[in-house]
């Protein structure tokens, strides 16, 4: 097979991999097919690029949804086969033993890691939220005298968000503030996330309003009724947290996603819906890598942003919404856990918000996880009524199929 062909096949199973349903990018598939294709290409006297090295530490990363301590020595292990030359995947055998080749025709030579090298092991390290793990990685990164990305600062954003450190998001801002990097659009929803995962939702909301104001026509008619302007809003916010929000920069469809799902893990159902109008009226097309929140980095390229939108509101309902048969004990609830009034997470409400979700046009089609997330808040709010379920399902299997 000619090499080119074979570059490009790696290629094609690199790019595939960004738009592939969940199920399949929880697999080790793409990173066996990445891996046999590479051997191929250094067994029969081809050269392994730098990119596609990156690419398979990447896929050694990735194959269960969260990120295990074996997943980045994996991962490690390909790095360090890059380092010495040797085939991709040779130090990943446990016994030693490996394929019968010809190693005649390997003409393969040396490759240098990049920056790009070093962020997707810190990454990776990060995802595995093993403060030693993050160290190895960094360690790395510093002795290799190169200047860390925009992405680099990313991930460590992404990891202190997920520890729960606002302190050391905080830090890496700063940071990146001092070295002039501009944070884009990826930094804006990092920072939208990191926040609003962190219970501080007042700062997601002032960078969303920022945003939100650059939409043409979008706050037309609201302007009056705002307590906020937005040049107010860009004030407080560089105030609070020192985060200034570039111009020209819109929300995409992971800001929209992002702050939904963060309003409706808190049970804020009102302001849920508001994002989710705004996003359905946007008068500009929305684009952009709709990864899940657990794991923003990478992830499979959605067509319609809406459903993973309904799937977040699903989510909000199992959590929050109240069986009719306790509803009597809505206020001691409300005063034990701090949370606002389940009232608004009703059968009512997700009904109706359920008649829109099968109506919606096209060739759209929820996955297992927003389906089962459906099916659990119907039960929760209708007090677990078998009528209503079978409704429920029969009119899923109607609209969607049961592909799932």
């Amino acid at each position: 097979i000619p090499q080119k062909y074979l570059h490009g096949f790696a290629a094609s199973l690199v790019s595939r991999s960004k738009w592939m349903p969940p199920r399949k990018t929880r697999t080790q598939t793409t990173f066996l097919r990445l891996l046999s294709v590479l051997n191929t290409i250094h067994y029969t006297g081809g050269q392994v690029r730098l990119w596609e090295w990156n690419a398979l530490i990447e896929c050694a990363g990735r194959g269960w949804r969260r990120t295990r301590v074996d997943d980045f020595n994996a991962s490690m292990s390909v790095y360090q086969d890059m380092l010495a030359n040797r085939a991709p995947g040779s130090s990943l055998s446990d016994d030693g033993s490996q394929l019968l080749h010809d190693a005649s025709k390997v003409a393969s030579q040396p490759v240098s890691p990049d920056v790009v090298t070093y962020t997707t092991l810190l990454a990776i390290a990060g995802r595995t939220l093993n403060q030693q793990i993050l160290q190895e990685a960094e360690t790395l990164l510093v002795s290799s005298g190169l200047a860390p990305s925009h992405i680099t600062h990313l991930a460590y954003i992404r990891y202190h968000a997920r520890k729960g450190k606002l302190a050391g998001v905080r830090s890496t801002l700063a940071v990146m503030k001092a070295n002039g990097i501009a944070l884009g659009m990826e930094g804006i929803n990092a920072c939208v996330w990191a926040y609003g995962r962190n219970g501080r939702l007042d700062i997601s909301a002032l960078i969303y309003r920022i945003l939100r104001h650059r939409v043409p026509q979008a706050y037309e008619a609201e302007e009056e009724e705002e307590d906020v302007t937005p040049e107010e809003a860009a004030l407080e916010l560089e105030k609070l947290e020192g985060i200034v929000v570039p111009p020209g920069l819109k929300p995409d469809a992971i800001t929209y996603y992002t702050l939904v799902q963060a309003y409706a893990y808190r049970g804020h159902f009102h302001p849920c819906l508001a994002v989710f109008k705004d996003m359905i009226a946007s008068p500009h097309t929305l684009t952009g890598s709709l990864a899940d929140v657990d794991a923003p980095t990478g992830g499979p390229t959605i067509p319609d942003p809406v459903l993973p939108v309904y799937r977040a509101l699903f989510l909000g309902f199992a959590r929050h919404a109240m069986s009719p048969r306790h509803a009597h004990l809505a206020n001691v609830v409300v005063v034990s856990r701090a949370h606002r009034p389940p009232a608004a997470w009703t059968l009512a409400q997700l009904a109706e918000l359920f008649d829109t979700f099968v109506g919606l046009p096209g060739g759209a089609r929820p996955n297992a996880r927003t389906v089962y997330w459906l099916l659990v808040a119907f039960a929760i709010t209708s007090g677990y009524d078998r009528a209503v379920l079978r409704d429920v399902w029969a009119r899923l299997a109607a609209r969607y199929g049961e592909h799932w």
